[in-house]
């Protein structure tokens, strides 16, 4: 794994030529947003995996939509600057996929922690489910940083009772079969990231789901009983006549 990893100093994740993209917003209850990187927005915008993901929650929920926040390069300080941007519209889900900049950069686990719990916290009081990626990085800042930063993703899950996936490079990263680069997911590598993040997100949009649907039975069950209600109103009003 060590060595995979190390391809990323070599290529950078600023590699690929991204900007922000997305599809249109729906309402805020079925609204997610990704947060990330180049990583969001490899090999193109459309085939990246936020589109991966879009194109599952069409057959699956279909109400729900998919926004990318992401930006080529972008650190966990950089995605925390556009985390108003993230929460503006109120997403229910919002999707973190930063670190691994900061890591090739050998930035302090201690300012990624605190980078990455803020914009946990904030998501959590905006009202988001927060489903968190998990990165690792190369071992060229030492083996204790290595350690410290695979270990982080985990430890803010638990801290903060938030879901995260397995490494969402694992088995892409060092492939040539699926990335462009070695490191950026081309569009089948996209399709193996998505792999990683949907099962829990597809968890989050079922539990978002039920609530809905609870209250659409509920409404149809309180129309049958007014409706039965108000027929043996009139039949019995016919029969006392």
């Amino acid at each position: 794994m060590m060595r995979i990893l190390a391809t990323l100093a070599v290529c950078g994740l600023a590699a690929a030529g991204c900007t922000s993209s997305g599809v249109t917003p729906g309402d805020a209850a079925t609204r997610i947003v990704v947060l990330g990187d180049s990583l969001a927005i490899s090999p193109r915008a459309d085939l990246a995996f936020p589109a991966v993901l879009q194109s599952r929650l069409s057959h699956e929920a279909g109400t729900f939509s998919i926004t990318s926040v992401s930006a080529n390069g972008a650190t966990t300080a950089d995605g925390l600057a556009r985390l108003d941007d993230a929460l503006a519209d109120h997403p229910a889900i919002l999707i973190v996929e930063l670190g691994a900049n900061d890591g090739l950069q050998g930035i302090d686990v201690g300012v990624i922690r605190t980078n990455l719990a803020t914009i946990i916290n904030r998501a959590k009081a905006a009202g988001a489910d927060v489903v968190l990626c998990s990165m690792e990085t190369t071992p060229f800042h030492g083996l204790g940083y290595f350690s410290e930063f695979r270990d982080l993703f985990p430890a803010l899950g638990r801290q903060y009772g938030i879901d995260v996936t397995p490494f969402i490079l694992g088995g892409v990263i060092g492939d040539p079969n699926l990335t462009v680069d070695l490191v950026h997911p081309n569009g089948k590598g996209a399709e193996r990231v998505a792999d990683a993040i949907w099962p829990t997100l597809q968890n989050h949009v079922r539990a978002r789901q039920s609530p809905a649907i609870g209250s659409m039975i509920d409404r149809a069950v309180m129309s049958q009983a007014l409706a039965s209600d108000a027929t043996r109103a009139r039949v019995s009003s016919a029969l006392s006549r």
